[in-house]
């Protein structure tokens, strides 16, 4: 029978497919399927019963939205806005095989028709430390794009099947992520998956498992702290000059952005070109202070549930997310920043989604650390 939260699927398969395949905002082919499913979107919240405390709290995020978007003319929270408070009550198993079925169907199409000659490879040529490199997209828009779609896929897919990844799974999983990269060379995600394989690896045995779960709360607290101290005491430094130059100038942009006031509800950098590749000083710059301590603390919130479910599976997820997010900048965007799926669970008291029953088997005990 089909139920109220399958329009939200179908909102979400469109959206996650169109961002698979690279499409924005601007793109027209992004916002007619978009229209059509903020109509299922609303066909869903008509159906939902809320308590007046939830429709106040509410009501008090969407206003500090709403000032957010009149001062720097983004609409990327609005529409995460209008995302999570639809996922209520819908169970969060079934939104992420969406999402991982639409992306992968995507990826496919793109890849096929790439080697059919059908989508034109996007080549970036780029100087990197020394030497200049050539990037290819194999079809999609940007290199980029080619390896963090990769990466949402390899979330997905640990998020489902991480009990069932032996040695063997992890291996192969490994030279695909290599292969890629020989096309994208995309440092920051294929990192990422390497850092994912390999906490999956750790995990199996008890005394690691223990320690993914007990960090995944601080990781994010630590890398912006991070980022603050290198955007200000460190930026004349020749660590940050090194560091800087080992991230194609990503940090030069962060100083930049630090160069401007830090305000309540953030700033309006459409007539500069500071590029924004680090979601830490992106929140805080662009997005201002009062929405960056509700990002953080909510994240530490979930988070924290997290620990007490001892759920190893969503810790490295939100480990590796944090991570990547480092350098690049899609933290309030919950197509890609799946985190936050889980904080609207946490708000939502549907602590269920943490509850995850393949995390209980495949651990291995042991009491010393290689």
């Amino acid at each position: 029978m089909l139920k109220t939260y399958h329009f939200y699927l179908l909102f979400i398969f469109i959206i996650a497919f169109a961002k698979g395949i690279g499409l924005s905002g601007g793109d027209i082919e992004y916002q007619i399927p978009f229209a059509i499913g903020c109509v299922f979107i609303f066909f869903k919240l008509s159906n939902d019963k809320w308590r007046t405390n939830e429709l106040f709290f509410l009501f008090f995020i969407f206003t500090i939205i709403i000032v957010n978007y009149y001062v720097v003319r983004r609409d990327t929270l609005i529409f995460t806005f209008l995302m999570l408070i639809a996922l209520k009550n819908v169970p969060l198993d079934k939104v992420l095989r969406t999402i991982l079925y639409a992306t992968i169907i995507g990826y496919t199409i793109i890849l096929s028709g790439y080697a059919m000659g059908l989508i034109p490879d996007h080549t970036v040529e780029m100087w990197r430390i020394d030497h200049i490199i050539t990037r290819n997209s194999l079809g999609f828009n940007h290199p980029n794009l080619l390896h963090t779609n990769l990466l949402r896929i390899y979330l997905l897919f640990v998020y489902f099947y991480h009990r069932k990844m032996g040695i063997f799974t992890l291996t192969a999983l490994f030279g695909i992520n290599y292969f890629i990269y020989q096309y994208s060379l995309s440092r920051g995600a294929f990192l990422a998956i390497n850092l994912l394989l390999l906490l999956v690896f750790l995990a199996k045995f008890r005394i690691h498992k223990y320690l993914i779960v007990k960090s995944c709360a601080c990781v994010q607290i630590m890398l912006l702290t991070f980022t603050i101290l290198m955007a200000t005491a460190f930026s004349h430094t020749a660590f940050f000059a090194k560091l800087d130059s080992l991230l194609t100038g990503r940090f030069t942009y962060v100083r930049l952005q630090f160069d401007e006031t830090i305000t309540l509800f953030g700033n309006n950098f459409a007539d500069t070109n500071i590029l924004f590749d680090n979601s830490y000083s992106m929140m805080l710059a662009l997005y201002g202070i009062v929405v960056t301590i509700v990002f953080f603390y909510w994240y530490y919130k979930t988070a924290k549930v997290v620990q007490r479910y001892q759920n190893v599976t969503v810790a490295i997820i939100f480990i590796v997310v944090s991570v990547h997010m480092f350098i690049e900048s899609y933290m309030p965007n919950a197509v890609f920043n799946i985190t936050l799926l889980f904080i609207a669970k946490y708000l939502y008291g549907e602590n269920s989604a943490f509850n995850n029953a393949r995390n209980q088997k495949g651990v291995v005990k042991v009491r010393w650390i290689l």
